[in-house]
């Protein structure tokens, strides 16, 4: 393989540029993310195709069953057993079947939703649960109340 001058060069000091790219990543972070948000923002439709390809593929996959790995880790390990399907039944029960945020009806369909999300330090105990209408609980994502 026949390597150009500016490759030999890199390859000679790969240990130092990728320190300097390293470094100048850390102090320009918020550039970075501002710039990334703003393309997501400019492109829905090539991130969204962009988001569908790589969840699809391997690497895609394994981060997916690491999420959702970590996600039930810490829902049992903040859990007091107090969430069982005879605690849900009576909560579904005392909202009148309806949705705890916009009261609509969730007879057909409801979401579990923990009102201070896990990921924000919240527990999977009963008091932190409340029942949601689909389009509420995907509104409200990992929010706080």
């Amino acid at each position: 393989m026949i390597l150009t001058k500016s490759q030999k060069i890199y390859r000679k000091n790969r240990k130092k540029i990728r320190g300097y790219q390293k470094k100048y990543y850390e102090t320009h972070k918020k550039l970075h993310a501002d710039k990334d948000l703003k393309w997501k923002r400019d492109n829905p439709d090539k991130y969204k195709e962009y988001q569908h390809k790589y969840r699809r593929s391997d690497a895609g996959k394994l981060n997916i069953k690491i999420s959702n790995h970590r996600r039930r880790a810490l829902r049992i390990a903040t859990s007091d057993g107090s969430v069982t399907k005879q605690a849900i039944n009576g909560m579904y029960v005392g909202q009148d079947y309806k949705c705890n945020l916009c009261g609509d009806s969730i007879k057909d369909n409801y979401h579990i939703d923990h009102i201070y999300p896990l990921s924000k330090g919240g527990s999977h105990t009963i008091k932190n649960i409340q029942l949601l209408c689909p389009h509420c609980n995907l509104t409200k994502s990992n929010g706080l109340p």
